[in-house]
C-alpha cells in the first residue's frame, strides 16, 4: 500500500489507544475520589463511586503524557491550559493569540481546571500558531464535553473560508475531556462544512484541512463560538 494508507491505519490505531487511556484515567480518578475524599461542595454524589464532576487527578496527567508519546509522529508543538504540563511533558510553552474583544479567556471555571473558555458568540477567533510534521501532520484538540451548558465552536485553519463544527454537548451524564484528531493534509469534508454538520457525532471519521504540509509546516488553528452558552479548550497538540 501507499504511505497514505499506512498513515491512516496507524492513526486509527493510535486514536483508539488514546481513547482507551482517557477512559482508564477517568475511571481511576473517579474510584480514587470516592474512596479517599467526599464530594466537594457544590458537587453532589451520584452513586457510591461517582460525583457529578470529578476533579483532575495525577492519572489524567499520566494518560496525557502516554497518549502524546503514542501519536503517530513526534509532537511538534503543544498548547496546554494547565501550564504545569509543560514541565511534566518537557514541552516548550506556546500560548494562543486571544481576541481583542475578550470573547476567549484563560481561567479556571472550576478549581484546578484551567482552560481557554468562551461564553460569547463572536466573529472574533482564538488563534493557535502551530507547527506540524512534514510527512504525517496530525493535530489533536482536547476539549470539555458535558450533558449541559456547552455549545458548538467553528474550527478551521486561517486560510479556510469556513470550518467544521465541534460540539461540546453529549448524552453521557458526565463532564470529561474528549479529544478530536485531525489529519491536517487529508481532504476537507466540504459537504459537512456546507451543512454545518458536527464532527463529534462521527468520531471515527477522518477529518482533514487539505493543507500542504510539505511546502509549509506552520499552521494557524482558529476557533469561535457559533452556538450555545460556552466552550472550553484544554490542550492542542500537533505533530
Amino acid at each position: 500500500p501507499e504511505w497514505t494508507t499506512h498513515h491512516y491505519v496507524a492513526d486509527m490505531i493510535a486514536t483508539a489507544m488514546n481513547r482507551a487511556l482517557d477512559e482508564l484515567a477517568s475511571d481511576l480518578a473517579a474510584v480514587d475520589l470516592a474512596r479517599h475524599a467526599p464530594c466537594r461542595a457544590p458537587l453532589k454524589r451520584k452513586s457510591a463511586l461517582e460525583c457529578e464532576d470529578v476533579p483532575w487527578q495525577d492519572t489524567e496527567h499520566q494518560a496525557l503524557a502516554a497518549s502524546a508519546s503514542m501519536m503517530v509522529c513526534k509532537p511538534q508543538t503543544a498548547s496546554y491550559a494547565d501550564a504545569s504540563k509543560y514541565t511534566q511533558l518537557q514541552a516548550t510553552p506556546r500560548s494562543p493569540t486571544l481576541p481583542a474583544d475578550r470573547s476567549w479567556r484563560l481561567y479556571e471555571d472550576r478549581v484546578g481546571k484551567p482552560g481557554w473558555i468562551t461564553e460569547t458568540i463572536s466573529s472574533s477567533w482564538i488563534s493557535f500558531d502551530l507547527e506540524v510534521n512534514k510527512w504525517s501532520p496530525t493535530m489533536r484538540v482536547d476539549y470539555l464535553r458535558s450533558y449541559e451548558n456547552l455549545g458548538q465552536v467553528e474550527v478551521k485553519l486561517s486560510q479556510m473560508a469556513r470550518g467544521y463544527m465541534l460540539d461540546g454537548f453529549w448524552n453521557s451524564t458526565s463532564s470529561q475531556t474528549d479529544s478530536w484528531r485531525i489529519i491536517v493534509d487529508a481532504p476537507i469534508d466540504s459537504d459537512r462544512i456546507k451543512r454545518d454538520g458536527t464532527t463529534s457525532s462521527d468520531p471515527n471519521r477522518i477529518f482533514g484541512f487539505g493543507y500542504n504540509s510539505r511546502s509549509e509546516r506552520h499552521v494557524t488553528l482558529q476557533m469561535r463560538l457559533r452556538s450555545g452558552p460556552k466552550f472550553k479548550i484544554i490542550n492542542i497538540i500537533t505533530c
